[in-house]
């Protein structure tokens, strides 16, 4: 009986061997997107490049007066054995007074520190945000008052 389970598993396995090779080999040319990345908003220079930047890793388009980010971005979805990707993108922005209810759309208010803000804000002043929401794997702080938005997305 052992015997006979082996040469099945054997079997199988040999027959999965050349899918798995032609598969690899269909992938291996193509352009893993987006790409996977580490990078800050710090050492992107214009407004206009970071929007540009920051608009490959969301899922939505914004209005942004003032843009600072971390973006963390590991592209696992290439390769012969693709899996999930992992992600922790973290912005802060200055947005229109109107683009304000646009962030917390479906989210439900939370307790929240900010904690994760530190590291990221050179420019923009986070000290007024007082009102936070969340969902799975979001996290969003507002400023009413002075139109500051804080945004997380963490994925794996």
């Amino acid at each position: 009986m052992l015997k006979k389970r082996f040469y099945i598993t054997f079997l199988v396995g040999a027959c999965l061997l050349p899918v798995l090779i032609v598969a690899s080999k269909l992938t291996e040319n193509e352009p893993c997107l987006p790409p996977s990345t580490a990078m800050v908003s710090s050492s992107i220079a214009t407004l206009d490049e970071r929007i540009n930047f920051i608009q490959t890793y969301l899922t939505f388009d914004r209005d942004y007066e003032q843009l600072e980010f971390s973006v963390f971005y590991k592209n696992n979805g290439c390769g012969s054995l693709p899996g999930p990707s992992d992600w922790d993108i973290k912005l802060l922005a200055k947005v229109p007074v109107e683009a304000l209810s646009l962030w917390t759309d479906g989210l439900t208010p939370a307790t929240e520190t900010g904690h994760w803000m530190s590291g990221i804000a050179d420019e923009i002043d986070v000290s007024g945000i007082d009102s936070w929401y969340r969902t799975s794997g979001k996290v969003v702080g507002i400023d009413q008052e002075n139109s500051i938005v804080a945004y997380r997305l963490l994925g794996q």
